[in-house]
């Protein structure tokens, strides 16, 4: 790992942990490892190369000296040590884990605090055996809510076969408000199980915690007003819907191999952002790899609220008639930009006014750049109950498609265009 490494999470998160004990990185900045490679990462990795005298290349080959050293440093612990699914992991850093359980599912201990492992051990208990179904898994057990699954931890009296809890800390003590609409789903909890896509779930079936963590940065995301008189914006349910189905669609906090998009970040969102004044502790940051899931959210929660500032900002969407319609029009400018997507929007409502033997104004003409509010007015019109907005989702799934016609993405970005037509939804 390091500089040009392949950076598994798992792998970055225990460097992390373990340069902050050498107190060569501060991981307080980030509240904590992130497990994702960043600036200050690169410049501690290089300084403790420096302090063993080892080559300051900033990397940590699996058979270098940089990596020796580590494990001379921190055996037994080593950094990446053969899976041993029934031992309970080595807490260090704050309560984080210091060994990979499993390599495929490091977050299931990394990203829990004490109360979230032992509800996971007592879940393990009454089963007989760790949970190993996926997201998207059968009925049962899997399809209870939280707090059906509490009540089922009270042990029966006088029956035997009443399985006991692996910890003595009780289920109450479970911090339940941070999972509103939640369900247990395999060895996961899904924080919100509305704001994960159906077709996406087996994608994030191993990284759960890594969704819940980006969700609880969208709904705590601030956008600082440029104008003192106007006060700070947190962002709303419609907004925080949206993000999380774009950020589903664009496979999560993973690098875009073919540019430097991170979790559909762009370099030049990224520069917009910094430039802007509006978003604290940017200052370091370099590229789109380097925010942290916080830091990221904050910046896509500002894009949405640059992409429709003609018409009050990202807030706008939550005065639209419902959070998929809010979700569609958001995923648009963020997949297609905020004058590109504007234009697919505006077609899309242009064509549904001519499908309806409307009148069309002037402006539709010569309109470009983001959308205005005469525009959005006409959509309102447009959207009086679901049936309309089912005609309304399909013309802006068929613009969509359009756009992408005969590129090498079109399949993958036609199925994208079909979840946000929510068809389900809105026949």
């Amino acid at each position: 790992m390091g500089k040009n490494g392949k950076n598994r999470p798992g792998d970055v998160f225990k460097v992390q942990s373990l340069l902050h004990r050498e107190g060569l990185l501060d991981a307080d900045k980030t509240d904590g490892p992130t497990g994702f490679l960043g600036i200050y990462d690169h410049e501690a990795i290089e300084k403790f190369q420096k302090e063993n005298g080892l080559k300051q290349d900033g990397r940590l080959g699996p058979k270098g000296e940089t990596i020796k050293a580590f494990e001379t440093i921190y055996q037994p612990a080593g950094i990446r040590p053969q899976p041993q699914p029934q031992q309970k992991p080595q807490l260090g850093w704050k309560g984080y884990s210091l060994n990979l359980i499993d390599p495929k599912t490091w977050t299931i201990w990394d990203r829990m605090d004490e109360r979230e492992r032992n509800f996971y051990e007592q879940q393990a208990a009454r089963q007989g055996q760790p949970h190993t179904e996926t997201l998207s898994g059968g009925a049962g057990e899997d399809d209870a809510t939280p707090v059906q699954l509490a009540q089922q931890d009270s042990p029966a009296p006088n029956t035997k076969s009443a399985p006991q809890p692996v910890s003595s800390k009780p289920l109450p003590d479970f911090d339940w408000s941070r999972y509103p609409g939640g369900r247990i789903s395999g060895r996961f909890l899904l924080r919100t199980e509305e704001n994960m896509p159906a077709e996406k779930q087996a994608e994030f079936s191993d990284r759960i915690p890594e969704w819940n963590a980006y969700e609880e940065a969208v709904e705590g995301s601030i956008i600082r007003s440029r104008d003192p008189k106007v006060p700070d914006r947190k962002a709303t349910a419609n907004e925080a819907f949206a993000i999380m189905q774009t950020h589903a669609y664009e496979g999560g906090l993973k690098k875009d191999p073919s540019s430097s998009a991170y979790g559909g970040i762009l370099q030049g969102i990224l520069d917009e952002a910094k430039a802007s004044g509006t978003i604290d502790g940017l200052d370091n940051v370099k590229t789109p790899s380097d925010l942290t899931p916080t830091q990221h959210a904050a910046v896509t929660h500002y894009y949405l609220n640059e992409a429709f500032g003609r018409v009050e900002g990202g807030k706008v969407l939550q005065d639209l008639p419902n959070k998929h319609v809010a979700a569609a029009l958001a995923d648009t400018v963020v997949r297609f930009g905020k004058n590109g997507g504007a234009d697919i929007i505006r077609d899309a409502i242009k064509n549904r006014m001519i499908e309806k033997e409307l009148s069309i104004p002037d402006y539709y003409k010569d309109a470009y750049g983001r959308l205005g509010p005469a525009a959005l007015k006409d959509l309102r019109n447009l959207l009086k109950d679901d049936a309309e907005i089912g005609r309304f989702l399909e013309k802006l799934q068929a613009q969509r498609n359009k756009k992408v016609e005969g590129t090498k993405h079109e399949a993958g970005e036609n199925n994208r265009n079909l979840h946000f037509r929510y068809e389900e939804l809105y026949p």
